[in-house]
């Protein structure tokens, strides 16, 4: 069981009828509600509800025992609420957690849980392991999404068969293949000089089991429980960050296929073909890649389920140009690497309007705007633009020492996106292009906390153009 600072309740349970998991509300004064659904055993795929609860603690502080009324069926199949006393235990199962390195895509989405034409069954508990995973595996949350809601149709079970009579199961239908390779990859990939560092580091970190590896263990997991081997699944087959959705959906149907966009023939790969020929559109004979996404955008699978935080604009932008050769990467020339990324934004005119020689100069310019807001971390959004007024000195062409100041854009999880010293030492002067945590940007060179930081809002945007008219 684990509850999370919100007051949600997530955990799982085990009767004589079967297991499963559940999420709900706990109280500070131990009153309990939950909505609980069977993932195994006789009554798999339902929920029931649990009310009126009330959970006990030792003199220890740790719960004890909770009571209350289950809403379930009597052997007639008629709703019936039965007196339920259960008994807590730890959890053996790790709940998700987003790490320093995926913090940024956990912080620059949010559940569109409950929208219009959003499934029911993507529920907050859903959204939250999806988001997770994505997280980890630094892939866009809604890709992520698609491709378990058209593999589990729509059920986003960890228990979910496969409809088409097969093996397969689970959120992304996990095959006897890729439960092979899963296997492969914790223990003889693991011992390998150059992957068994990595791979043990995650053994630890993500607590998966080779014993688990099995098409009856994964059905009988809960869904934080098997949320987990979904990312075993995809870092197994190398899934590279910044995967798309065709790249991911390739990763999940055929990993292992040697043309990129071919996946299946016909006559080269009939038992696969069989199985999947519902993605073969066009009837030639072959799946391809851009077909099998077709196929999960026709089926309605491609929606929001998660919508941007802050500036998706920007943060997308500063991201991609943290690589390549079109934003500066030599050092000392934060507020150039700045000017570059917003050009490639529909903000990039309006940041030139209070662009001055140096990033202190721009700050001071944009704090008589409406974009410029005082700092407080706890309002960043992603995609902020942070400015230092103080700090990185440099000297002038007269010989006089003058503060240069620091700008980055915000990226979320506390950190920012920038041309810094710290890369440009870090790379042997190569590149000075980095993330880094703020408060590894509040040193003497920037002379402490940031000052404030610019937001292009719609409405400051509008009270901007108010302005000049």
């Amino acid at each position: 069981m684990f509850k999370k600072a919100d007051g949600t309740l997530l955990g799982n349970f085990s009767t004589p009828s079967g297991n499963g998991h559940f999420f709900g509300t706990l109280e500070a004064d131990g009153t309990v509600e939950f909505t609980a659904k069977y993932d195994a055993g006789k009554f798999q795929g339902q929920t029931r509800q649990f009310r009126n609860g009330r959970l006990s603690f030792s003199p220890g502080g740790k719960p004890k025992t909770l009571e209350g009324e289950w809403l379930g069926k009597d052997q007639q199949g008629q709703d019936t609420a039965y007196r339920l006393t259960a008994v807590w235990a730890p959890s053996r199962i790790l709940q998700p957690q987003a790490s320093a390195t995926s913090s940024w895509i956990v912080d620059a989405w949010k559940a569109n849980v409950g929208a219009r034409g959003i499934p029911t069954t993507f529920t907050p508990e859903v959204a939250q392991a999806i988001l997770w995973a994505a997280g980890e595996l630094g892939i866009n949350p809604n890709d992520l999404a698609a491709c378990i809601a058209f593999e589990s149709s729509k059920s986003f079970s960890p228990s979910q068969p496969n409809l088409g009579g097969g093996s397969a199961v689970g959120l992304i239908q996990f095959t006897s293949e890729s439960i092979k390779q899963m296997r492969a990859w914790l223990t003889t990939w693991a011992s390998t000089r150059t992957l068994g560092k990595e791979i043990k580091a995650d053994i630890q970190k993500y607590g998966w089991q080779v014993n688990k590896l099995s098409r009856e263990s994964l059905m009988s997991m809960s869904l934080q429980e098997q949320i987990r081997y979904v990312v075993l699944h995809f870092k197994a087959h190398r899934l590279p960050a910044g995967a798309d959705l065709a790249q991911i959906y390739k990763s999940i149907i055929a990993p292992f296929a040697p043309n990129d966009e071919a996946l299946y023939t016909k006559i080269a790969n009939p038992a696969k073909y069989a199985e999947n020929q519902g993605l073969d559109l066009n009837k030639d004979g072959a799946i391809s890649k851009s077909e099998a996404v077709r196929k999960i955008h026709n089926n309605n699978h491609v929606l929001q389920y998660f919508l941007p935080v802050g500036n998706h604009e920007i943060l997308q932008a500063a991201l991609e140009s943290l690589s390549g050769d079109d934003t500066e990467k030599h050092g000392y020339y934060c507020q150039r690497w700045v000017k570059e990324v917003l050009k490639k934004t529909t903000h990039g005119e309006e940041f030139m309007r209070f662009h001055r020689g140096t990033a202190k100069e721009s700050g001071l310019a944009f704090r008589s705007s409406p974009y410029w807001h005082e700092f407080d971390a706890s309002k960043l959004q992603p995609g902020d633009i942070i400015f230092w007024l103080k700090g990185s000195f440099y000297t002038d062409s007269s010989g006089q020492q003058k503060e240069g100041g620091h700008v980055g854009i915000y990226i979320g999880g506390g950190k920012v996106a920038s041309n810094n010293v710290i890369d440009w030492n870090k790379s042997g002067k190569k590149d000075a292009r980095g993330l880094q945590a703020i408060e590894a940007l509040e040193d003497k060179a920037n002379g402490g906390p940031p000052d404030g930081f610019v937001r292009f809002s719609p409405q400051d945007l509008e009270r901007e153009r108010e302005a000049d008219q």
